[in-house]
């Protein structure tokens, strides 16, 4: 029979096929809709013709992957198929072969490629747990491919509502746990190939991401005390990739909405000084405001006391407001809240028992923000001050 003779989608048999020499060129006719019946008598000859054809049909599922017109596509799942169909057969029937790790890896591969990501799964477990010696990537490779085939698993569990929406290319504060709740099974392995995936290579260039996507499982399900430690595992060890950058800022928005600025204050200084990102000027404006919360709420804290009537501890509470507050003006005279800093500070230093010493705070305030909604308070309570200063003379 000659190649000639033949067309796309025919059902060819090859007689003495050898190690499939002639069916590579018939394939190259036939196409993917086509068929053929290959027969040999050699054991070994049919051995590598099943693996010469899979990788064939792999390759040519791959070739058809990369174009974008739907038949192609369609021609490229068939391949696919055809290409898995074979390796499972080569490892079936020659387990005792030394390329034997080739055809599992690549028959994962292929099963993936057609949407058998449990298939996949299990033979990238098998590889990666093979008890002989590998040379290589095949193995390291296996590893991070459990990994990536767990997140499709995933995104199909997403879709069937087994599992929580999670876009963890978009991890904000508006999707965390606010309760505990019970990690599906299948999130449980994702985390747990991604820390296999760690251990084999910590500092692959995909680790950082890896780490995240673990932390934000744990994240959204409420478990946020083993987020936050692996928030801050990527900021230790990643400290300039983008991962690192939204775990600080998920560990900030965290101690903002417990409006515990002691906390916030921490982190901001600590993430400003390792100039984490490259953002060291961001990090220092949150420290700032933090500052500004703070001295604030001292400030309301000494206002309870004095209404209280705890007159004593109510102007040492003012006395210390007032200090945050010039400390902080001193080392951030730019902030937003400065005409505020300098109205409390100077409110603060009257009820502290020391009205003269408010003075140039209050004609501060004027001078340099005249438009602040605080500026005529502040001419105000000067001249009030300056008169019971004359009044205090004159008795």
């Amino acid at each position: 029979m000659e190649i000639t003779s033949t067309r796309a989608g025919d059902h060819v048999f090859d007689l003495y096929g050898g190690v499939g020499l002639f069916a590579k060129r018939l394939l190259e006719v036939i196409g993917a809709g086509g068929r053929i019946d290959l027969i040999e008598g050699s054991k070994d000859a049919v051995r590598d013709a099943i693996l010469w054809l899979a990788v064939y049909y792999h390759k040519q599922g791959k070739e058809f992957a990369t174009r974008e017109d739907k038949e192609s596509k369609k021609i490229s799942q068939i391949n696919f198929k055809k290409a898995a169909d074979l390796y499972l057969r080569y490892i079936k029937e020659y387990p005792e072969k030394e390329d034997d790790y080739k055809a599992i890896f690549y028959f994962a591969e292929s099963s993936y490629e057609i949407r058998k990501f449990k298939t996949a799964l299990e033979a990238y477990r098998l590889l990666k747990d093979y008890p002989l010696p590998i040379p290589g990537t095949f193995r390291a490779d296996a590893v991070f491919n459990i990994v990536f085939t767990y997140k499709n698993v995933i995104d199909q569990a997403i879709k069937k509502n087994k599992f929580k929406n999670i876009d963890f290319d978009n991890v904000t504060s508006k999707i965390v746990g606010k309760e505990q709740e019970e990690i599906p099974t299948i999130g449980i392995d994702y985390i747990n190939s991604i820390e296999e995936f760690l251990n084999v290579v910590p500092y692959d260039e995909r680790a950082s991401i890896l780490y995240f996507h673990a932390a934000s499982i744990f994240y959204v399900y409420g478990h946020l005390e083993e987020a936050f430690k692996r928030f801050f595992v990527i900021i230790n060890k990643y400290p300039q990739s983008d991962a690192a950058l939204v775990a600080a800022r998920l560990l900030i928005d965290d101690a903002v909405s417990k409006e515990d600025w002691n906390k916030v204050l921490e982190l901001a200084k600590e993430f400003k000084q390792s100039d984490l990102g490259g953002q060291a000027s961001d990090f220092a404006r949150i420290e700032g405001n933090a500052r500004f919360k703070i001295a604030k709420s001292v400030f309301e804290e000494a206002a309870k006391l004095f209404q209280d009537e705890k007159i004593n501890d109510a102007k040492e509470k003012f006395r210390e407001s007032a200090k945050l507050y010039v400390e902080l003006l001193n080392d951030d005279p730019k902030n937003p809240y400065a005409d505020i800093m300098i109205f409390n500070t100077a409110q603060a230093i009257v009820r502290s028992g020391s009205s003269a010493d408010a003075l140039p705070y209050y004609r501060r305030l004027y001078k340099d923000y005249p438009q602040s909604q605080y500026a005529s308070s502040a001419r105000f309570q000067e001249a009030f001050l300056l008169e019971i200063g004359r009044a205090h003379v004159w008795t």
